[in-house]
């Protein structure tokens, strides 16, 4: 395992230079999900509910391990913890040196998968508020009591194991509290990721940005979604064959990764030519100024 300072390291000059494999790997362990966030793409894009079995996610894991792959994150499209395999997935990737990470809503039964919550590296949980009304009106589905139990407990047993503080994940809006307000209720024992909320669907009132810049994302990471395919960018939410890159059934992570069609993606937005119509309407902060 590299050192956290190397790795942050190595995925900043990413973009700079072509790496000979990928910096990061984001696994799609699910694509179930129990919210129905009001920003979230999910509410214009449907996805078949499955899990990725234990036989694929173990030989991506191995793959990730023997290419150089620094980091792993279980999640794209889904909840991971609806994986019941999670657990072994976790332990199986954190053996072989992997930087494990996992974004999770946790106001869901976590009973079975909770070891695998306790043990990745790096857990970041979605609040968006500290008021329990404002919390469930955007995290719709949500249980503003389940979260809490389950953010304290696990906060509690990661402390005990020696793993980094929870990272509570915020996206901001207007109409919801100030940071140091809320940062002031949830306490000092948590780590924070702040930004604005992007606009993800066409009906989530949210003005999107318009100033660009080089995120130089697909330089970095490639995503792998429960059936295999793998994806430029982790923006590839409704597939668009422009950023797909090829199977991990069929081809190597260090051949996807040196796909000519990914090379010249790379090109195209360096110079902000925006072939596919997902890159020209990108989804993500790090694509603004």
């Amino acid at each position: 395992m590299i050192s956290p300072f190397t790795r942050r390291l190595k995925w900043h000059i990413a973009k700079l230079i072509n790496l000979s494999n990928p910096c990061h790997i984001d696994l799609e362990l699910s694509t179930k999900c129990n919210l129905r966030c009001s920003f979230c793409f999910r509410e214009e894009h449907k996805y078949t509910e499955k899990t990725m079995p234990w036989n694929i996610a173990s030989e991506i894991i191995k793959q990730c391990s023997d290419s150089g792959v620094d980091s792993i994150k279980f999640n794209w499209r889904g909840e991971s913890g609806f994986n019941s395999d999670l657990n072994f997935i976790v332990n199986y990737a954190n053996c072989l040196g992997l930087h494990t990470m996992l974004n999770t809503n946790l106001s869901y039964n976590c009973s079975k998968t909770i070891w695998g919550l306790i043990r990745v590296k790096e857990l970041k949980v979605s609040i968006d508020s500290s008021d329990s009304g404002k919390y469930e009106k955007i995290r719709v589905g949500a249980n503003w009591g389940l979260l809490n139990r389950n953010l304290y407990n696990i906060s509690d047993f990661r402390k005990d194991v020696g793993h980094d503080p929870i990272i509570i994940n915020r996206r901001t809006t207007p109409d919801l509290e100030p940071n140091a307000d809320f940062i002031k209720h949830w306490g000092a024992e948590y780590n924070y990721d702040i930004r604005p909320v992007m606009k993800r669907n066409k009906n989530s009132g949210i003005t999107p940005k318009t100033e660009r810049k080089y995120c130089g994302q697909p330089s970095r990471r490639m995503v792998v979604d429960v059936n295999g395919n793998v994806w430029a960018c982790c923006c590839a939410y409704a597939e668009p064959q422009e950023l797909y890159l090829g199977n991990i059934k069929k081809s190597t992570i260090p051949e996807i990764w040196n796909n000519p069609k990914r090379l010249k993606l790379i090109s195209e937005l360096k110079k902000a030519i925006y072939t596919a119509g997902v890159c020209q309407n990108c989804v993500s902060g790090e694509s603004y100024k």
